[in-house]
């Protein structure tokens, strides 16, 4: 039986560089991948598919040539709020646009348009998709809806999908740069405005970053963080006039768009940090975090492209959450340094 041992000595290389050759390691150099794959097929080592598909990839990996599609699925129902969309919609450019660099095409498939989950699996299989990224979530549990031991699955929407490989926002360390921030401008009585479905969403991270803060700042006067079910803007103006913060912390646009037409002078009255600062967003109107989606979207195509390649299918049995930092974000509705 042939080893990877012999692939070596024939190839006059380490053990370790054939190893990574047959995972489809980018750590090896294209013309050595390409050799050792030649030679572990030439002597017969693990008459696999998998080899033969890797030597192809590798051969056609230019920019523009078509390797495969990616089927990118948005769970959003028909009735989700415009700013959804549209954020589907701008992730899905970036996803395109990444996807290119390696060689594939995407396809954004709507719950909305095809109705039902056994429709869009029907649509995947007749279009010969087999890797996907799921960009948004069903407003119920849909896990077990789909077939998923057929497909090479990453999610950017881990709310529903703790089964898969996860790529997400690091919201952990960006409410801590914010709150760093607003301390560095002299601010001490702050205030966290979340939706109850966001933080739960995040696994807690944006009250376990605010927690974890006022213990390493005791000099901080928090005010009571509101995680509503439903956030409005009554219920936003009663908790400023209860709490009267001097600083606000939101994942919300719509709490600096309420407080403005409530006639409170941002940032005279009360400082506003935007914790996603996205597409729609005025950088220079709102200070806050970029949570840096084009890394975001460039690290879930390339996870999924090396499973794709290295046919992983199915749910992992140890599934990974790869958290992607954002920057700061200078603007007007904060004091300057």
């Amino acid at each position: 039986m042939v080893s990877m041992a012999d692939i070596a000595k024939k190839a006059g290389v380490s053990v370790n560089t054939v190893s990574l050759s047959l995972k489809n390691s980018h750590r090896v150099k294209k013309e050595t991948k390409e050799k050792i794959l030649t030679l572990a097929n030439e002597m017969g080592y693990q008459t696999d598919p998998l080899i033969r598909r890797l030597m192809m990839n590798i051969r056609t990996q230019k920019a523009g040539t078509y390797r495969a599609t990616i089927g990118v699925l948005d769970f959003l129902s028909k009735h989700a709020p415009d700013w959804k969309k549209k954020r589907v919609e701008h992730g899905f450019q970036l996803l395109q646009k990444h996807a290119q660099a390696w060689g594939y095409q995407t396809e954004l498939l709507s719950l909305s348009e095809w109705a039902t989950f056994s429709r869009i699996e029907q649509v995947l299989d007749d279009r010969g998709i087999h890797g996907i990224l799921i960009i948004s979530s069903p407003d119920t549990d849909s896990s077990n809806h789909l077939s998923w031991d057929k497909f090479s699955t990453v999610t950017l929407s881990p709310s529903l999908f703790p089964h898969h490989h996860q790529v997400m926002p690091d919201f952990y360390t960006n409410v801590l740069m914010a709150l760093s921030e607003t301390q560095k401008r002299g601010y001490r009585r702050i205030g966290l405005i979340e939706p109850q479905n966001t933080n739960i969403n995040s696994r807690y991270q944006f009250s376990s970053a605010l927690h974890s803060f006022s213990q390493l700042n005791p000099q901080i006067q928090l005010c009571e963080p509101l995680f509503p079910a439903l956030l409005e803007a009554p219920l936003l103006l009663d908790w400023y006039k209860h709490e009267r913060p001097e600083v606000i912390l939101s994942h919300s646009s719509h709490v600096f768009r309420w407080l403005q037409q409530s006639a409170v002078e941002i940032p005279g009255e009360v400082a506003f940090v935007n914790l996603d600062l996205t597409d729609g967003t005025d950088p220079q109107l709102q200070a806050g975090i970029d949570p840096c989606h084009d890394e975001l979207y460039r690290r879930a195509v390339g996870l999924l492209v090396t499973m794709i390649e290295q046919n992983e299918t199915g749910t992992p049995s140890s599934p990974t959450t790869t958290l992607v930092k954002g920057s700061w974000v200078d603007g007007e509705s904060i004091a300057a340094l």
